[in-house]
């Protein structure tokens, strides 16, 4: 008998594209499934109430799929906790409410994760990238020999739609960091490489929507956001050599630069950059990759303009 996949889909705001998410696992090929949507805007909000409708006209035709609200506004990494655990699967995907799934995205994974041995498992899958603008870009993800690695140094890309884990590996690391309320996901998936053994399916299996509806505004902000995930991180980062935790240190340090740089506060860049302890190559570096971003931008028009509008 195929193992249960508990799907888990937070939802904040509103709910824009929360049924194309809902309908992309629906419509997986892949059973047994169950999908619990934990709703986080807090009981009585415009967006709360707005959410339940879509739901209630799920909730009479699916019988896998349960509702669950908070009370009152928590955080994404909350919202996941509440939603794994409920879940009886033994193996849990997650889907931010803006992404979709494809078809074949939870077989690929089960098949993979099946193949491990250990009992702390988890996959990751390659997914395209939708832009505001209606461009996309292919991320083909490969297997990497450190995933902690990966994730800290910026190398390495995996959404949280992207992963599957099982529940056991979730319990032994004690779920998602509830104190982060921005990069939640790096946070968990670098604990989840201490323990886990992690494969990759490089094919593309989910579509990741950026409508930047979370991301700070204000590259102060941004700022805090960054200093706490280093912060939380610095026991996992002192584990590697000296040269290692410098560039990790440094890497981040330039995509804040960037960030004050988008803002058009260069003064403030201007310090980060001559404390970034590589001024020079900072600047090399800070160039090159504004210059591919511009350039990955460019790709294909949307085909689907209501599913990614």
């Amino acid at each position: 008998m195929s193992s249960l996949v508990s799907v888990i889909i937070p939802t904040f705001g509103k709910p824009e594209r929360l049924k194309y998410a809902i309908d992309s696992v629906l419509v997986q090929d892949y059973s047994p499934l169950e999908i619990i949507i934990v709703d986080d805007n807090g009981e009585g909000t415009e967006n709360q109430i707005e959410t339940q409708k879509i739901i209630n006209n799920y909730l009479s035709k699916v019988n896998n799929l349960k509702y669950i609200c908070h009370a009152t506004n928590k955080n994404g990494s909350v919202a996941r906790n509440t939603g794994i655990k409920e879940a009886k699967g033994e193996y849990i995907a997650l889907l931010d409410d803006d992404d979709v799934f494809s078809p074949e995205k939870i077989t690929r994974q089960v098949q993979a994760i099946g193949s491990l041995g250990g009992e702390y498992r988890a996959c990751y899958v390659s997914f395209s990238i939708f832009f505001p603008d209606g461009r996309k870009k292919n991320v083909i993800t490969y297997s990497h020999p450190d995933v902690s690695l990966g994730i800290l140094n910026r190398s390495l890309d995996i959404p949280s739609s992207s992963l599957m884990f099982t529940k056991s590996a979730w319990e032994k690391i004690g779920g998602f960091d509830e104190s982060f309320n921005r990069h939640q996901d790096w946070e968990f998936i670098v604990r989840l490489g201490i323990i886990c053994e992690f494969i990759n399916v490089p094919s593309i299996s989910m579509d990741r929507i950026i409508c930047r509806r979370n991301s700070p505004k204000d590259p102060e902000t941004a700022l805090i956001y960054r200093e706490h995930f280093l912060r939380k991180m610095k026991k996992y980062i002192s584990n590697y050599s000296r040269v290692i935790q410098k560039e990790i240190k440094y890497i981040h340090r330039i995509d804040i630069i960037i960030e004050y740089i988008k803002n058009r506060k260069y003064y403030r860049a201007f310090i980060l950059l001559l404390t970034s302890g590589k001024p020079f190559l900072a600047v090399v570096q800070i160039y090159k990759r504004m210059h591919n971003y511009r350039k990955n931008l460019k790709g294909v028009t949307l085909v689907d303009s209501k599913k990614h509008s």
